[in-house]
Formats: structure tokens, sequence, C-alpha cells
């Protein structure tokens, strides 16, 4: 099968899935937040940010190590999966009772740590025994995408039935449990369809040398988790629930957006993963191609969310989170900033060299966590939001720099101008939109297309490669061949 064309198909079932679960998403948030308010609201989302720094412990970089070897040896499936099973149970119990006696000290009422226990409980469904890993490294995003529209609809279907304004906030964190464990026995059932040798067996023995070897991954994620969750966590600790409330809607939004190019991200990965030892001049072109396309397609649509910011928080949220409109217009880039560092960290574990990467992530994580310290109070959180999507812009070009020895990125093409096209027809639809909405956007589309064409952005070369893999995604489909 040609790399263009597993990419892309895995992406679309992906993008698929995406589609599904982000409008499902979507409602489930605007009614969270309608329901709860701005104070109830930050703290359901401060719990869940408080819980991820624990669940960083129960993957311990096992997820992209495993993905990483699947992909280079699908045949030794079996060994790798559960030799991995084993060691995000131990470090998922860990976690788990950690994150339990930390929760219990630090709660001054008893909701308070029937909030924090539930999201304690999303480590297993979550972390431990969620499986995207293994379906990401056998490079099967069909089950993987299934298994979250499953859990999507679960939580949706819970939280709208079975939740009001009296319900306890720690009844709805259960509910998201709930769902999580839906998606993961659907994967464990077609994991076990697919190979049927598959047999669970209790085995400790090798913890401490995958500890070892994983560490660096581990820790790289850690800094990510620690620089991605910061400003959340210590608005809603120094600041005021309603704050953490307010930044947390603007962040939901961008978050939804960063989830389906995640995936994007993840499709990638088994794919640049095969060629970096065998054909460096085809990684190299990988990663320059999605660069391009994730900043081609994602540039005109993130500036127009911020250019009509105040109408979409209005709409989503009413007017209880109407003072977030300035924060959605600054964290709605953050995807592409999450996306950039996302490659660039990928392509160092990739390489091998996790220990640099997990290094410039320690450094920046440690300066902006002190820099959120300081301003989460004093300067509020459009300035938080300043600095959050500042950091990964650091942490992307600090590891493009270090990456550049057998990385060759052309950034003007893939990057800038796509960024430049994008503001110049923001900037257009802002004057336009008070006259006409619809032509503003129709005017701005095609004076943005004629950009990226005219200019060699997206040229020629380009569209033969994606109609070459459209064309035999088609012939994939109508031959009723699937590929698992």
């Amino acid at each position: 099968m040609k790399t263009g064309y597993a990419v892309l198909k895995n992406f679309l079932y992906m993008l698929f899935s995406n589609a599904v679960t982000k409008i499902l998403g979507l409602i489930t948030v605007i009614y969270l937040a309608n329901i709860l308010g701005p104070e109830n609201f930050g703290k359901l989302n401060w719990a869940l940010v408080l819980v991820s720094y624990f669940a960083v412990l129960a993957d311990f970089g096992s997820s992209m190590s495993a993905a990483r070897d699947i992909s280079r040896k699908k045949s030794d499936f079996t060994e790798i999966f559960m030799k991995t099973v084993n060691f995000r149970i131990f470090f998922g119990i860990t976690a788990f009772l950690i994150c339990c006696v930390f929760s219990y000290f630090i709660s001054k009422t008893k909701s308070d740590f029937l909030l924090l226990f539930f999201s304690s409980l999303t480590i297993f469904s979550s972390v431990t025994f969620f499986s995207a890993w293994a379906f990401q490294g056998l490079e099967n995003m069909k089950s993987l995408g299934y298994s979250l529209i499953l859990q999507s609809f679960v939580y949706t279907a819970a939280v709208l039935l079975l939740s009001d304004r009296n319900t306890p906030i720690y009844e709805i964190v259960f509910f998201l449990f709930i769902s999580q464990m839906s998606a993961v026995f659907f994967q464990l059932f077609r994991l076990k369809i697919n190979f049927p040798s598959l047999k669970f067996k209790i085995n400790f023995s090798d913890i401490k040398k995958e500890a070892f070897s994983s560490f660096h991954i581990a820790w790289s994620h850690f800094t990510l988790i620690l620089n991605q969750n910061s400003p959340l966590f210590l608005i809603g600790l120094l600041s005021s629930p309603q704050a953490a409330g307010f930044f947390a809607a603007s962040q939901k939004i961008s978050s939804l957006i960063w989830e389906v190019i995640s995936n994007f991200s993840n499709v990638l990965f088994p794919a640049m993963s095969k060629h970096y030892k065998s054909d460096e001049e085809k990684l190299n072109k990988i990663a320059n191609y999605s660069l391009k396309i994730a900043f081609s397609v994602l540039s005109p649509i993130l500036a127009l969310i911020a250019v009509l910011s105040y109408s979409i928080t209005e709409f989503i949220y009413g007017n209880g989170f109407i003072e977030s409109y300035w924060t959605l217009k600054i964290l709605i880039f953050l995807p592409l900033f999450m996306f950039l560092e996302n490659m660039a960290s990928n392509l160092m574990i990739i390489a091998s060299r996790q220990k640099e990467s997990s290094a410039v992530k320690t450094y920046v994580s440690s300066a902006f966590f002190i820099i959120y310290l300081l301003s989460a109070k004093k300067l509020g959180i459009n300035f938080v939001s300043v600095f959050f999507c500042l950091s990964f812009l650091i942490s992307a070009f600090w590891q493009y720099e270090k990456a550049k020895n057998f990385l060759k990125i052309d950034w003007l093409n893939c990057v800038l101008l796509p960024i430049l096209f994008s503001a110049v027809c923001a900037a257009s639809v802002f004057y336009i939109k008070s006259y006409s909405l619809p032509l503003a956007f129709v005017s701005s589309a095609v004076f943005y297309l004629f950009l990226i064409y005219i200019s060699g952005v997206f040229g020629k070369e380009e569209i033969s490669i994606l109609k070459d893999n459209l064309n035999s995604l088609k012939s994939k489909f109508l031959s009723v061949r699937y590929e698992n």
C-alpha cells in the first residue's frame, strides 16, 4: 500500500469519526455550560485538568513507544500489546492511588472529593485500558474511529437525558467514565477478532526495564501536559472558578479543532516512522506536505473564527460567557501551534532523540509555568492565552532547530505564506461583513485560493498527489476491499 494512500485513508476514517464526535461534543459542551454556569463549568474542567497530570504517570510514554514498535514490526503485535498493557496496568493503579490520596487532602467538601475521585477513575478508562496506540501502530484508524463515536454517543446521551441544573458535578464525570469504558470494551473486542491468540496474563517482570526505556518519552509527555493544562489549572487555583470557566469555554472550542488535527498527526506518525531510516527524502516530503496541508486548510478557518469570535461565543454559550470572546480570539490559533510542536516532537521520537525533545519541553514548560503563575491573577486570562500560544511556538521551533540535520522544512511555503494570506482574507471579511456576510465569505475564500495557487504554495504537484490518493481511495471503496 502506498504511504500517501494509507495516510489519506486513515485520516479520512478519523475525519469522519471526528465530524460525528465533535458535533456531539459541541452539543454536550453547550448543554453543560448552560446548566452549570461559568463557576461549576470551571470546577468540572479544573478537576479533569488536575487528574490529567496523574494520567501522564499511568501512560509513562508507553503509547508512543508501543505505536512506534508496532508500526515497525506488526508481526510481533501480540507480544508488544501484552507487554504494554501490563505496563499500563501497573502504572495506572499507581497513578490512581496517588491521585486519590492527593484529592483527599486538597478537598474542602465531600462534593469536591467525589468530583476528584470520579475524575480519577478516568485514568483507567482514558489511559490504562484505552488502546488507541495499538490501532495507531497497526494503521487501523477505522476501528479506533468507531470506538470514539460510540464513546461520544454514550456520553452525550447520558448528559442530555440524565443531567439537569440540580445534578451534582461528580455524576457528570461518572457519565464520562462510563462512556470511555464503552469505547475500551469495543476496542478490545475488535482486537480480539483480529488477533484470536490474544490472551491477557498479568506479568510485571519487565516493568523496570520498560520504564527506563520509556522515561524520556514519558517526561516529554509530562512537560507537554504541564504546559497544556497549567493555564487553566493555575487560573482556577489563583484567580476564581468563574475565570476558569471563561478560559475553559474558549479552550473547549480550540480543543475541538485540535482533536481533529491531532488525529492527522497520529496518522502520520507510523508513516514517518517507517521511512526514517530507509528513505530520508520521503520522510522530509511527508513532513513538508503535511505541514503545508495543515496550515493551508486551517489558517483561513481559524482566522475567520477569530474575526467572528464575539458572535460565536454568544451563539454557543450565551450572554453568561460573553466576556470570554477575546480569549477565544487568541486561543483559536492554538491548534496550529500545537500541531507544529507535535510534529516536531514526533519526528524527534522517530529519530530516537526523545531525550533532546524532553529537555526542550522541560525548559519551555518550566519557564512558562512560572509566567502563568505570575500572570494568572494579575494580568488576567487574555495575557495567559497569549503566553500559552507562545509556549508551543517556541518549543516547536527549538525542536525543529535540533532536528535540522535530518529534517528540511520549507517554512515559507508550508507555514508563513498560508498564515499571511489567511490574515489578508480575514481582514477583508472584517470590513465586508457589515455589508454582506455571505459575500464576505465567498469573496475571501476565492481570493485565498487564488493567492495559494498563484504563489505556488499549493501548486500542480500537490494537487496531483492529492488527486492520485483520492482516486486510489475511491477505487478501494468501489472494489469493496478494506484493508485492516
